[in-house]
């Protein structure tokens, strides 16, 4: 008698349990339905945890993707780049869109603030020295990262430079 195998024997066995649900009165078309309706609930439960694990994956890739748009931690990478001499720079090498979104976001920010009578900055005060005023006032309130870099920009050149 030849042996079987660890399939054949499985499908044997589903064989015999369909057989004995059709002999129990509940007809070969019941037992078929009930293996079809086994068969589609398990394919659903592994398509459902597949969709669980690549939400979970995307959504934890998203939430270290980037800081949120115009925030003090978007913005300040840029900035400390056009304070710091190229020799003593340490960590990432922020690109010159970054240097120039910082450089243009303070330039316009004094400009405006100048302009309402929120500032009053000296009249040959220079861009970079307002972009070290911005960045040595965002570095002291590390906690206000998360807020936008134009209010904190405000905020140090208003206290740097009230108006009278």
């Amino acid at each position: 008698m030849p042996v079987a195998g660890p399939g054949e024997a499985q499908a044997a066995s589903e064989a015999l349990r369909r057989a004995r649900r059709c002999s129990e009165g509940e007809g070969a078309l019941g037992a078929a339905q009930r293996g079809l309706a086994e068969a589609m609930t398990t394919r659903a439960a592994a398509r459902l945890l597949a969709v669980g694990c690549l939400m979970l994956a995307l959504g934890t890739a998203r939430v270290h993707a980037q800081p949120e748009v115009g925030s003090a931690n978007a913005i300040m990478p840029g900035c400390v780049v056009d304070l710091t001499p190229a020799p003593r720079r340490r960590g990432p090498v922020p690109t010159p869109v970054e240097a120039g979104e910082c450089l243009g976001e303070v330039d316009g920010i004094v400009e405006t603030a100048r302009k309402f009578g929120e500032v009053c900055p000296p009249p040959d005060v220079t861009t970079g020295q307002a972009v070290h005023v911005v960045v040595q006032y965002i570095n002291a309130r590390p906690e206000r990262m998360h807020e936008q870099f134009s209010k904190l920009a405000l905020e140090a050149l208003a206290a740097a430079w009230p108006c009278k």
